[in-house]
């Protein structure tokens, strides 16, 4: 086996529930550009499910800080994390479980960077968050198997 075959093996292996991301999202995933005259963001995100054909994965976005306009609507479904007990966090942020955003996993093994693993319970927070979210549909919940 290459080495590059070795490598692409590991990181097919590291897309798991709980693995941590970092990828590139445009406008058409639903994700604004942070300035002006950007076309993409890249953003950090945690996979809280996978489907039964192995070809997507259920998400959440973690981001730096809640978003202050929609803190009313979206603030009980946000977990926060600790940069103390995260390598590849900064700063404390928080798990976004407001919106599930599914991902393809050839997506992943070609655009994004694995960054680490949550804590379970850290994981199983963010999935209690999600699958409470008053816009998930019970497909989603069942297609990604997120009932705890």
């Amino acid at each position: 086996m290459e080495l590059g075959e070795l490598a692409e093996g590991l990181k097919l292996a590291s897309i798991n529930i709980g693995s941590v991301f970092l990828m590139t999202f445009f406008p058409d995933d639903g994700i604004t550009p942070k300035n002006t005259g950007d076309i993409s963001r890249d953003k950090i995100f945690v996979i809280i499910g996978k489907s039964d054909d192995g070809l997507l994965v259920a998400s959440l976005l973690i981001n730096s800080e809640v978003n202050q306009h929609l803190s009313k609507i979206i603030g009980d479904y946000q977990h926060e994390i600790k940069a103390s007990e995260y390598d590849f966090l900064e700063h404390d942020s928080f798990i976004n479980g407001y919106e599930v955003r599914e991902i393809s996993i050839e997506r992943i093994r070609v655009h994004a960077k694995y960054l680490g693993i949550l804590k379970e319970d850290d994981i199983n927070m963010a999935i209690w968050k999600a699958i409470s979210s008053p816009i998930i549909k019970e497909n989603t919940i069942k297609t990604y198997h997120l009932d705890l």
